[in-house]
C-alpha cells in the first residue's frame, strides 16, 4: 500500500521502514528481543530501547526531507 502511495504522488510521499531495526537483516525473523533488549512494550508498543533506535534513524531521514 505504501509503495503505491509513493508511485502515485512521486515526490510527495517517502516512507521510513523500521523493518531493519526490529528484525534485521540476518535472518529476517522478528522477535520481541534484539540486541538483548525488549523491542515491545505493552503489547504492540515499541519499548523506549527501540524508540530511542528508531528515533536515532529517524530523525536524520526527517531532516533530509526538510527543504
Amino acid at each position: 500500500m505504501f509503495d503505491q502511495l509513493k508511485q502515485e504522488f512521486p515526490g510527495q510521499v517517502e516512507i521510513f521502514d523500521a523493518t531493519e531495526i526490529f528484525c534485521g537483516s540476518a535472518d529476517r525473523i522478528c522477535r520481541h528481543v534484539r540486541w538483548e533488549r525488549f523491542m515491545y512494550s505493552y503489547t504492540d508498543h515499541p519499548s523506549d530501547y527501540a524508540a530511542g533506535i528508531i528515533g536515532l534513524n529517524l530523525n536524520p531521514f526527517l531532516e533530509f526531507l526538510t527543504p
